[in-house]
Parts: C-alpha cells; structure tokens; sequence
C-alpha cells in the first residue's frame, strides 16, 4: 500500500506547495484538512496530482477519524495546538498508535503562560502527540522544555520554496547592481510594524539627498500621510508576480514587532538580499548575522531602524554583493528537500 500522511493545517500559505510536491516525489499521498475561512490573506493553493484539499468548514470530526481509520497514515502532522478540533483528533488517533507530529514556530520567550505549559506538558502536549517539528534552535528549545527528548524533536519546518528563490539568485548573480528600493513583503497587520517603517522611511528622505525608494507589498497599506515621499503600495500578488516586481530591488526589510519564525525571511536570504530585520523575529537566528549580510533594530524604535537604513544607503555596489551572497550561503542551511527529509524522518 502507498504510504500516506494526514495534514491538519491552519491557513494554507505558498511556501506549504513546494512541501507538498517534495512529499509527492517521495511517493506520499497527502490528505490535508485546512482552514478556509477568516482568511489573513487571499492566496488559494493549487491542484496537486495526489494531494486532496478538505476545507475544515465542510468537513466534521468524525469524517477526519474515520477517514484516518480507513487510510492508516504513516504520519498525523497537525500545524501547531491552536485549533480544539485537531488535537481532539491527535488524541484519538495517537491513542490508536498512529506517529502524530505537532509543529511549532513558536519560540521559548520564557513568559509565564510558558512556563505553565511546561508544568503541564505531560498532562496535554504529550497526550496528542509523540514527536515535535519546530523551525529552529529558539523553538527547540521551548520543545525541550515541554519534556520532549531530542529524538522526539525534529527541524525545519518551515521552508522557502528553495528551488524557485535560489533561480531568483542565479538571476540576481548577473546584475552588477541592484536598484535602490527597500521593500516589505507581508500583510498589513499591526504587529508586522509597518508603521514604524513609514516613519523611519519618512526620516530617512527628509535626511538623504538621494534617498532609496520604499516598495510595500502584500496589502492595503494606508500612505495618506507620507504621499509626498517614493513609496509605491501593491496589493497581495503570487509568488512569480512577486518575484517579477523585487527581482532588481537592493534591500528587504522586516519590522515586525513580534514575529515568531517568518519564512519570508528565508525566502530572501536564499534570494541574495542584503536584509534589515527587526531583533523579535525568530528566524534572525538562521539567517541574519548583524554586520554580515545585514543589520537588525528594535522594531520599537525609529531612530534604529533609519540609523540602519543610512548603513545599507552608505554601502557600494561590491559591499552590496558581498552581503547578497552571504545571505543566499545562510539561506541554504533549510531547503524544501531537508524540510521533508526531517518529517520523514520518523518513519
């Protein structure tokens, strides 16, 4: 019989298909049970030759169980313990001896709420799963502290699409410069903190003769205030629209105020992106050194973030390269194929 994994996901997002493919080419059929309403963004995921979309709205409980008691899957994968429905399912199902991974993105802050979920991981974490996939060493931890052994931790879960960002690098190896354009990629939600980028934006070109420009990506982003400065908004667009728009671009940037990994992150450091990133995302571990192939802030100051501006603006075109390559050489430490090769690990 064809081996075969149950996915129970929150909200589908475009790095999730090069997942799905690489399972496919490693002969898997995939069932995947996601969430289809109270969307964050508009992105829908294609058809895929083995792998079945269930829209949790459409589907109960009771389908998902006897679903799984009719396709004995080798893996339960369940994207995180936010949703009640899925871990009711995980109990049942690991209880029936079926191999049930929970992932995370979340990192050990050390908060209290944290520590409480410690004291009674045995009591609930371990009753609906046997292994945790988390995103990097910060999430290992936390992992750690639940009570899970390491053999019971697996990494890289979350990945770029590696394939389709390192052709954008092979494409940006030609250029022998980038144009002078900062940009964001991501929603319009308060904790991603754009607000603080318009304001440093703003500083910054009342500061710069010759300032870059600033491209927002990924939302409705309201501009009134800042009109007279370069600042170009464009809605939610697919990956290769996306690509076609920063291709040329010089620098990414990522204020988030609390950002628990961010594979957008990972999509441009494999990209060759000199990167400003705020020091509250997760994956700034992976692939951010300061002063290497980047600089971080404090997403809760301004003045940090257009100190940080000014350094990526007073760099020359080799000192540019330089950092590119550095980001697309740290980039490479996760790809999609590595992903899926810790998930199957467990079987």
């Amino acid at each position: 019989m064809r081996r075969s994994i149950l996915y129970l996901y929150a909200e589908l997002a475009n790095y999730q298909y090069s997942t799905f493919i690489e399972l496919v080419k490693n002969s898997y059929r995939i069932d995947v049970v996601f969430w289809d309403t109270c969307k964050e963004t508009p992105y829908e995921m294609p058809d895929i030759l083995d792998v079945n979309f269930f829209p949790k709205s459409r589907i109960t409980i009771s389908e998902i169980i006897c679903m799984a008691n009719d396709n004995h899957y080798d893996i339960v994968y369940m994207s995180g313990w936010i949703d009640k429905d899925y871990i009711k399912i995980c109990k049942y199902l690991k209880n029936i001896g079926l191999k049930v991974i929970v992932g995370s993105d979340t990192p050990w802050y050390g908060s209290f709420r944290q520590y409480v979920a410690c004291i009674i991981a045995n009591f609930y974490h371990k009753k609906f799963c046997s292994y945790m996939w988390v995103a990097g060493v910060r999430q290992f931890e936390y992992a750690r502290r639940l009570g899970f052994r390491n053999d019971q931790i697996i990494m890289d879960c979350l990945s770029a699409n590696s394939t389709v960002y390192s052709n954008l690098y092979k494409y940006r190896t030609t250029l022998t410069s980038y144009d002078r354009t900062f940009f964001y990629v991501g929603r319009n939600a308060e904790v991603k903190n754009v607000n603080l980028l318009l304001d440093a934006y703003k500083i910054y070109s009342n500061r710069n003769e010759k300032p870059w420009k600033l491209q927002l990506i990924g939302g409705d982003f309201n501009i009134n205030a800042y009109h007279e400065f370069d600042i170009d908004v464009i809605p939610f667009v697919d990956s290769e629209e996306l690509i076609e728009l920063v291709k040329n671009n010089g620098c990414f940037v990522l204020p988030s105020i609390k950002e628990p990994w961010g594979v957008v992150v990972h999509e441009f450091a494999i990209s060759g992106y000199p990167i400003l990133i705020s020091k509250n995302v997760g994956s700034r571990s992976s692939f951010v050194i300061n002063g290497y192939n980047g600089f971080d802030f404090d997403p809760k100051d301004v003045n940090s973030l257009v100190m940080q501006m000014n350094r990526i603006t007073n760099l020359d075109s080799v000192e540019l390269n330089v950092m590119a390559k550095r980001s697309h050489e740290l980039g490479n430490k996760i790809s999609t194929v590595s992903s899926v090769a810790n998930l199957l690990s467990v079987i």
